[in-house]
């Protein structure tokens, strides 16, 4: 395993605040928007859950264009049978799987929240655990709960100024 790795999430797990916390610790984490998502590895899975046909040539170019290291997230990665078509174009980088886990108990109720249909969380849920399982590379799991600490560390009121 490299520095390079991708965040796997069903979504409603912390992963926006991870996925920025990576960047501001140096990680290319893409051309994002306000989710933290890269907006065009975003475009590509949508465009393969819309249509079943997935751009190789242009998720080939997002990739090869990222600068290392990169952490990329993006929910839809843990649909059911999408992310092995990364799995050839990702091989040179060989990335690490980061998957943020968060009890179900609270992931479904956030979904419920903001609308999110449930039995997506249900499905992308079900699937993270068998990418965990046939990650070719290495995996990294990260508790939501050690998240929640971590973040806590970056109160602005604990900083210390440098010394002139």
């Amino acid at each position: 395993m490299n520095n390079n790795f991708l965040i796997l999430t069903p979504g409603h797990t912390g992963s926006s605040i991870f996925s920025r916390m990576m960047g501001a610790l140096g990680w290319n984490i893409g051309n994002i928007d306000w989710h933290a998502e890269d907006i065009d590895v975003r475009s590509v899975n949508a465009h393969l859950l819309e249509t079943g046909n997935f751009d190789q040539e242009k998720a080939a170019k997002i990739i090869n264009s990222l600068q290392n290291p990169f952490c990329i997230k993006d929910p839809r990665f843990s649909e059911p049978n999408l992310i092995q078509n990364w799995i050839p174009i990702l091989e040179q980088y060989k990335p690490g799987l980061i998957y943020l886990k968060r009890k179900t108990e609270y992931i479904i109720p956030s979904y419920d929240r903001r609308g999110g249909p449930v039995e997506m969380a249900h499905r992308r849920i079900a699937e993270c655990g068998k990418i965990i399982n046939n990650w070719p590379w290495g995996v990294v799991i990260i508790d939501f709960d050690d998240l929640t600490k971590a973040v806590e560390l970056f109160d602005k009121n604990k900083i210390i100024s440098k010394p002139n």
